[in-house]
C-alpha cells in the first residue's frame, strides 16, 4: 500500500526551463565558450551542475565546474524563481494526496530554499511534509542519499511509495504501475482517477 509520495522538481511540479536555460549560458560567454541551444539543454534540467556542466561541454575539470556552477547561481539568485511556473494541475493533485492521508515529500538538485519560496508564492508550502534541497545532501541524484533522507518523515511504518519525476520515476514494488505515478494510485487508491488537467 502507498505511504508516501515522493516527487522531483523540475519538470514534475513545475516547468523552470526558461531560467535554467538563461543560467547555463550566462557563464558560458565568460569561459570563451559558445552558449547551447535551449534543445540541448532541457534533457539535463534536474541533472546536479557539474553533471550539467560535463554534458554540455564534455569537460569536467574541477576550475571549469567551479566557475560554471557560480555564475550558473549568479543568475539563478536572479531569475529563477520569477521565471518557474508551477504547473496547473499540481495544486489539485496535492490536495487529493493529502485528502488520502499520503505523505509527501520533494527531493530535488534545486537548492531546497528556492523551491521553498515558489511554493509559498502558490501558496503550496502546506502540501508537502518534508523539501530535500542539492544543500542538503552530499551526494546528488541518481544517488539516493536524497531519498533516504526524505522517506524517513513521510514513509510510514516501511510501506510502499511512489517516485515521481526524475531518473527513477517507479513505484517501488509495483510492476503493473510502468512507472507511471497516477496509474499507481489509480490503482491503489480504490481505482479513483486524479485529475490531470
Amino acid at each position: 500500500m502507498v505511504q508516501a509520495v515522493v516527487f522531483d522538481f523540475d519538470l514534475t511540479l513545475a516547468d523552470s526551463t526558461p531560467g535554467i536555460v538563461e543560467c547555463v549560458n550566462y557563464p558560458l560567454p565568460k569561459m570563451g565558450m559558445p552558449p547551447v541551444d535551449p534543445g540541448d539543454i532541457h534533457p539535463t534540467i534536474g541533472l546536479s551542475l557539474p553533471r550539467i556542466f560535463a554534458t554540455l561541454t564534455g569537460r569536467s575539470d574541477p576550475a571549469g565546474v567551479a566557475r560554471f556552477s557560480a555564475g550558473f547561481i549568479e543568475r539563478a539568485e536572479q531569475v529563477m524563481a520569477d521565471s518557474t511556473v508551477i504547473f496547473p494541475h499540481i495544486p489539485r493533485i496535492l490536495s487529493r494526496l493529502k485528502s488520502y492521508g499520503l505523505g509527501t515529500a520533494i527531493v530535488s538538485t534545486k537548492f531546497r530554499r528556492r523551491i521553498e519560496g515558489i511554493l509559498a508564492r502558490d501558496k503550496l508550502t502546506d502540501s508537502f511534509d518534508v523539501i530535500i534541497g542539492g544543500e542538503d545532501v552530499d551526494e546528488h541524484k541518481p544517488d539516493p542519499e536524497g531519498l533516504y533522507k526524505a522517506l524517513s518523515p513521510v514513509e510510514r511504518e516501511g510501506r510502499g511509495f511512489c517516485l515521481c519525476g526524475g531518473p527513477s520515476s517507479r513505484c517501488r514494488g509495483c510492476p503493473a504501475c510502468s512507472g507511471s505515478l497516477y496509474r499507481c494510485l489509480e490503482r491503489k487508491l480504490g481505482g479513483q482517477r486524479f485529475p490531470l488537467k
